[in-house]
Formats: C-alpha cells, structure tokens, sequence
C-alpha cells in the first residue's frame, strides 16, 4: 500500500513539474516579445518601480527571467531584468550594459552550472543556497537563488563576495556569522515564496523578532490624507502589550522631527540625549515608554511611504540593528507597494 502511494505522489509531482515547464516555456516566450515593447507591458513598468526600491541592498542581487530551449527541457541561458548597485560594483559593469541582455551575452566567463542552477530553482519553485567560485566575480561566495511569484523567473543574491575559499566554507549553516546577510536572505524568501502580502509582512516582523533584542518592532504606514501615519503591523516580545489601535493617525509633522526623515535611518540609543534638542519629540517618545528607537523609513522611490520601527533594544546584545532593518525595509516597502496599501 505504501508502496503505491509513493509512486503516486511521483507521478502527481512529475506532473506538476511538466506543467510548470511548459507555462515556463510560455511566460518565456511571451516576456521575449514584451521586452522588445515596454510600452505595452504594464507589468514591467511596475516590476521596474519595485526593482527602485531594491536598488540600494547590501547584498549584490539581481532578478533573472530564464531563457528556455525549444521544448523547455533545459535552459540556454538567462536574460538580467534588474540589476542592483552592489551587484554592478562587484562586476564592474554599468546596469545598461547588463539590462534585458543575455547571461552569456554579457559575460564571456559565463558558468554552465549557475544557468542550470537557476532553471531549476524558477521551474521547480526550489531555492539553492550554493558556495562557489564565481568566474564573473572572480572570487569565491555563496550563492543563493530564490524562486517568485512567477514561474520562469528567479532572484539571486551573493553573499560574502571577495571572502577565501577558506572563509566561505566555513561560514556554516546559512552564513549565521554574518547576521545582516542571514535576515536579509530570510526576509527575501519569504517574501518571495508567500504570496499573501499581510501574512508575508507578518512572518518578517516575526522573523526580526527571533534575531533582533527589542521589546517592539512595528510599521507605521502613510493614511490616505496624507498627513498622519498608523501602526499597521506589529510584533511584541513576550509579556510586551500590543499597540495596535492605540499608535494611529500620529501628525507627519511629529515623525518629521525624527532624524530617520534626513538621514535615511536614525538611532537613539538614549531618548535622554534628545531632551534638550527636540522637547516636543522627548515627550512623544518617552509618553510610550520608549527607552531606545531605532527609526528606518519606508520609500517608494523619493518619498516617504511609512516607518519601521523598533523599540527598547539591547544594543550590548545588537551592533548592527539599523543596518538589518534598513536592509530588510527595502523588501517590505517592495511588499506594501505590490499590496498598494494606502498609497
């Protein structure tokens, strides 16, 4: 009995494979002709507005559609849909240079095995977390390639480029020595692969709550006037009351006087040291109990879409919080403009 119910969960699942693949084949084909008119694509137009919010990640990172063969057994190669900045300086090349061209096209150094890599992660709906010798970067990393919403298509980070063959593989499970990189991959996968926006918001803060040593990490978002801003997500570490219902319609102008609106992220590591400067922002602060903040604001593009917080800290235990939350801050911005919540 068993027996027969494997070989019935292969071939449900050998099914399920040939059915990706031949819409894989399909989004291909389809995305070949987009490219050559954005204007009629308004999908692009709108992966091209995420992509400006992912632009300033850490971690070198591009977003790939798979070029497949005739019966799309296999892929020949993989077009660049976006590029970031990071990425671009460790290959030294222009995102012109790269943008809607070939893998091979671009890099005559080009690897077999990461085109293969990269057709089964965006077909079989996998991620594979790989440490190599990269010959585009020319130095050893891990590779992490993540599938999307998309069938066809795929994200891949790089994680500790310009690190030894010694150091790469002795980074253990997951890179956990470098804790920026760890989140960040955690938050992309997640919301990568959920594709229900509020709950992919939801396991982030939670995943955040699991690494970062802070009582409440919370999102403000923009209301609809335009004026005011309101906790819409929120996790508390335990015996911490909630206070979602009770942050909301806060006046722009008070979270204006945050350093986080010039700066692009703001610690205070002491709301006592803002006393003296700012009374008016002292008393919001310590009226909530607020000990310590670290503030990162939330962009589409120039502007100003929400907050991401996070509250009474141990900064003895955490170095480097602001930096982990502006990175993730991109992947949740991303997040809320897909959801187009209260734009």
């Amino acid at each position: 009995m068993i027996a027969i119910l494997m070989e019935q969960m292969v071939v449900a699942r050998q099914h399920e494979i040939e059915i990706k693949r031949k819409y894989a084949v399909k989004v291909d084909n389809d995305h070949r002709k987009a490219f050559n008119d954005p204007e009629k694509d308004s999908r692009l137009r709108d992966m091209m507005e995420i992509f400006n919010v992912y632009e300033d990640i850490s971690l070198p990172s591009y977003y790939v559609s798979v070029r497949f063969n005739g019966d799309g057994t296999k892929a020949e190669d993989f077009i660049y849909m976006f590029v970031n900045r990071a990425f671009c300086k460790l290959v030294k090349r222009q995102p012109e240079e790269m943008l809607g061209k070939s893998y091979k096209e671009v890099f005559l150094e080009a690897d077999p095995q990461l085109i293969t890599d990269i057709y089964e992660v965006s077909v079989l709906g996998v991620i594979k977390r790989e440490k190599r010798y990269d010959p585009v970067g020319r130095c050893w990393m891990e590779t992490v390639i993540m599938p999307v919403a998309d069938t066809g298509f795929c994200v891949v980070m790089l994680l500790n480029p310009n690190a030894s063959p010694k150091e790469v593989y002795n980074l253990g499970d997951g890179a956990e020595r470098d804790k920026t990189a760890a989140v960040v991959v955690r938050a992309g996968e997640i919301f990568n692969e959920e594709k229900d926006d509020d709950l992919a918001i939801r396991m982030v803060l939670e995943e955040m709550g699991g690494h970062l040593a802070a009582e409440h990490i919370y999102i403000l978002l923009l209301d609809h006037n335009r004026n005011t801003f309101s906790e819409r997500y929120e996790w508390c570490a335990d015996g911490i009351k909630s206070n979602l219902g009770v942050l909301q319609k806060i006046d722009k102008e008070m979270l204006e006087r945050s350093e986080a609106f010039k700066r692009g992220k703001y610690v205070y590591e002491d709301i006592s040291a803002v006393r003296n400067r700012d009374a008016i922002l002292y008393d919001f602060l310590n009226s909530r109990n607020i000990r310590n903040t670290v503030h990162v604001p939330l962009k589409r593009g120039d502007k100003i879409i929400g907050f991401f917080g996070a509250d009474n800290i141990e900064f003895s235990n955490e170095k480097n919080i602001a930096d982990i939350m502006q990175s993730v801050s991109y992947f949740i911005s991303a997040k809320i403009i897909v959801a187009q919540m209260d734009m």
